[in-house]
């Protein structure tokens, strides 16, 4: 049986009793995200010997399932963000719990009862957990910020093993317990290797800075596979050399989880950041995609056509892209090439102006349809670093010339040219916003996920930094979001730690609100400049009626609060869609209705009649 958890949002489980061919999901009504969780499962935990026995940590608790996932039930630690768990091989019934804020949990009754075991540890976040397979009294502990515990003696005493910068993830060589694995470092995500016990490191070169999750073969333990963000790597000689296989998984090269089936070691199964399930065959040599079953609800963007606002597209992330041709009540997948189900991840969707049938998506591949997405061609595009695309932009006047995240096509994507700042080296920062000026389409904003956003006036001949005048403490979040007026795009919106405003094409910036919330995406009425959307990580949807001055929550019938895409209907503004990461929601807003404006006796009087009136209605 394979078990497989989705990253992102109030998360799912699927379970598959066919070696992967198929998946179905499991995930209890129990089990549900509060509003404010944006990812609910941290782990899943599995008896080594019963594998109907099945814990789940999650950010309200432990869940427990004693037949394979038909039915769970909370055993525990009730509204702690449980970050890890783990069972004890040799005695099932002895579980350990790690959370955020408390510290370390054990039960001794498989979860029905537990107590604190932090004797000896000091610190309360709890991020991983593994025993020591072959000796299960051995147990390691990873704490945060910088410490890794170790117990001797099945958790009741601990011991400081290690000090080392957020250590994130540890693995223990099932067949010699000296040999250990680890990820430590500014992130968390550089890996080293003991072979004495952890009295020596040495550093794993895989050709990558980081890696994301280490994997040992538990009947081969020489083979051991590492997942990074272009793909994942074997090794056939304990990690001394590797093969790294990157081509193969084209829906997403972020590989962030690794297994074996436990009774055929060449059945490998690699799971990567939102872009599905992958399964080999042979050891890890040759890689399918196997997602079949499995629904993918993290939305990446939605996009309304322009002229015929009936059809409404969807892109996911492992899922492709859906079409709906009624406002986004029904839905159908599109079929893509290399796609025979829910293949690719759909980042970007773009129309072209003055002609909205010539569709344009970027993600795993980019494509193009020039009928209203019925037909799609492939558009065989490389940025010098990955095939992956976030951002497809076009000229409005010229629609020969393309940009996709950092690079540039002037004859309809046929040949490509860097599109960078000089400053900015491919492959050490991902573009976040691709925006070009409508009036001007030789004015181009670039704006990077590690919050700098640059400006070109001529085409990207030549870039200045626009984000100087931004403090540093706004910028300390991970994703920037940029938003132009259509009407005057000298007025820049920039979505950081609270929202941020230029004037002047982003010479300079003033703060607008929304400070402490992180604004992932924005969105400004084209019709109506003064309307201003914001999308944020765990706080909703916010809109403003006068530029940004002030600003309210837009979130009745909102269950997922991350809004990572923002989209107005072009033909009735009064509908947003905003995609969440378990799917598509729609608002239509009810506007007033002014029947009759008349002027009283006295100047300073003006009578009002119609409906639909509420207190932001200003006359």
């Amino acid at each position: 049986m394979t078990y497989s958890k989705g990253l992102y949002g109030p998360s799912y489980i699927f379970k598959s009793i066919d070696k992967g061919n198929t998946f179905f999901e499991i995930t209890p009504p129990e089990i549900t995200a509060p509003q404010n969780a944006d990812s609910y499962i941290q782990k899943i935990a599995v008896d080594y010997k019963n594998e109907n026995i099945i814990y789940v940590a999650t950010a309200g608790g432990v869940f427990k399932s004693e037949n394979g996932g038909d039915s769970f039930f909370k055993c525990g630690l009730d509204g702690e963000v449980v970050r890890t768990v783990a069972i004890d091989p040799a005695n099932a019934d002895i579980v350990f719990a790690g959370t955020k804020e408390n510290g370390l949990f054990k039960s001794i009754d498989g979860g029905m009862n537990w107590e604190a075991a932090n004797n000896g540890i000091e610190a309360i976040d709890i991020s991983y957990l593994t025993i020591d397979q072959k000796n299960p009294k051995t147990i390691y502990a990873c704490t945060e910020p910088n410490k890794i515990y170790k117990s001797v003696d099945g958790g009741n005493s601990w011991e400081e093993w290690l000090e080392s910068c957020n250590p994130t993830f540890l693995t223990v060589d099932p067949n010699d317990s000296n040999v250990i694995y680890i990820l430590v470092g500014e992130f968390g995500m550089s890996p080293y290797k003991t072979i004495d016990g952890g009295k020596s490191w040495t550093h794993i070169d895989v050709g990558f800075p980081f890696v994301y999750t280490i994997y040992i073969n538990p009947l081969d333990s020489k083979n051991v596979f590492i997942g990074t963000p272009r793909g994942l790597c074997l090794s056939k000689d304990q990690a001394e050399t590797f093969q790294c296989y990157r081509e193969q998984f084209i829906n997403n090269f972020l590989i962030t989880a690794v297994a074996c089936d436990p009774s055929n070691p060449t059945i490998v199964y690699a799971g990567t950041d939102g872009g599905g399930l992958y399964r080999s065959l042979d050891g890890g040599e040759t890689w399918e995609y196997s997602c079949k079953g499995i629904r993918a609800l993290f939305v990446c963007k939605v996009a309304v056509d322009p002229e015929n606002n009936n059809l409404v597209y969807c892109g996911t992330r492992g899922g492709g892209l859906y079409k709906s041709e009624d406002f986004g009540k029904n839905w159908v997948i599109k079929d893509l090439p290399l796609s025979p189900f829910c293949f690719l991840s759909i980042e970007d969707i773009i129309f072209f102006p003055a002609d909205p049938s010539k569709v344009y998506i970027g993600g795993s591949k980019l494509f193009r349809s020039v009928d209203n997405a019925n037909e799609w061609s492939e558009m065989f595009y490389s940025n010098g670093d990955s095939i992956y695309t976030f951002n497809v932009a076009l000229d409005p006047q010229n629609e020969n010339v393309i940009y996709v995240d950092n690079s540039k096509s002037e004859d309809g994507g046929n040949t490509w040219q860097s599109f960078l700042p000089p400053v900015v080296q491919p492959g050490t920062n991902y573009v976040s916003e691709l925006i070009v000026d409508p009036k001007n389409p030789e004015t181009i904003y670039m704006a990077f996920r590690w919050n700098y956003i640059f400006k070109t006036v001529d085409g990207g001949k030549n870039w200045i930094e626009i984000s100087s005048s931004i403090p540093d403490s706004a910028k300390e979040t991970l994703c920037s979001s940029l938003a132009l007026d259509q009407v005057n795009s000298d007025i820049v919106y920039a979505g950081f730690n609270g929202i941020y405003k230029s004037y002047d094409g982003g010479n300079n910036w003033s703060l607008k609100g929304l400070e402490g919330k992180n604004v992932i995406s924005l969105l400004v009425d084209p019709k109506n400049s003064n309307i201003v959307y914001a999308g944020t990580l765990l706080d909703g949807v916010y809109k403003s009626i006068d530029g940004g001055e002030n600003w309210f929550e837009l979130n009745e019938g909102l269950s997922n609060k991350t809004i990572y895409s923002l989209t107005i209907d072009p033909k009735s503004p009064a509908r947003i869609y905003a995609g969440t990461s378990s799917g598509i929601f729609c608002i239509t807003q009810s506007y007033p209705e002014i029947k009759e404006a008349r002027k009283m006796v006295d100047p300073f009087r003006l009578k009002v009649t119609g409906s639909n009136f509420h207190s932001d209605l200003k006359v």
